[in-house]
């Protein structure tokens, strides 16, 4: 009984001793800057059924960006949707698309901010006015302009452009 009374006793000590030191810790990291990105480095594309318009899952025999020599994708069944990396050097983007329904390009423009989030974090640049500039698809629609991403969500995906075959 004696033996388990002295181990109780070593064991709050230890803990009261490492838990103070924790609480040190965690008060000195709370003084350092939120820096948060709000993301937004991607254009989200979904693809749809014309008639229903319901979510529509393809085959994309290739996908590539102009700029980048290897493809994103290579045949590649029941996708449901793709995310573009933006340039930040650009105000476009230029995606090939060759799926089940043919050869697309799409041209896709947006606007660029410099956001400055503080002196220790930085600037990010904020991409919006998603916009379609020309593109060889049937139907096409935006339905965010925005690619800052839901923090709250983080489950969603964030759609910019339906692609309706």
């Amino acid at each position: 009984m004696l033996r388990v009374r002295l181990y109780l006793q070593s064991v709050i000590k230890f803990i009261l001793k490492y838990s103070s030191l924790a609480i040190v810790i965690l008060l000195t990291a709370c003084t350092e800057p939120d820096c948060i990105d709000k993301g937004g480095e991607f254009i989200g594309i979904g693809f749809y059924d014309e008639q229903t318009g319901e979510v529509e899952e393809i085959r994309i025999n290739s996908l590539q960006l102009e700029g980048i020599d290897s493809l994103l994708a290579s045949e590649v069944d029941n996708v449901a949707a793709v995310i573009l990396p933006i340039n930040p050097d650009t105000d476009q983007l230029t995606a090939y698309f060759d799926t089940e329904f043919g050869r697309d390009t799409l041209v896709i423009g947006y606007e660029r901010t410099v956001s400055l989030i503080s002196e220790d974090c930085g600037a990010e640049i904020i991409f919006n006015s998603v916009s379609i500039v020309r593109n060889d698809f049937d139907s096409i629609s935006v339905v965010n302009t925005s690619t800052e991403l839901n923090f709250l969500d983080a489950t969603s995906f964030n759609e910019n452009i339906r692609i309706f075959n």
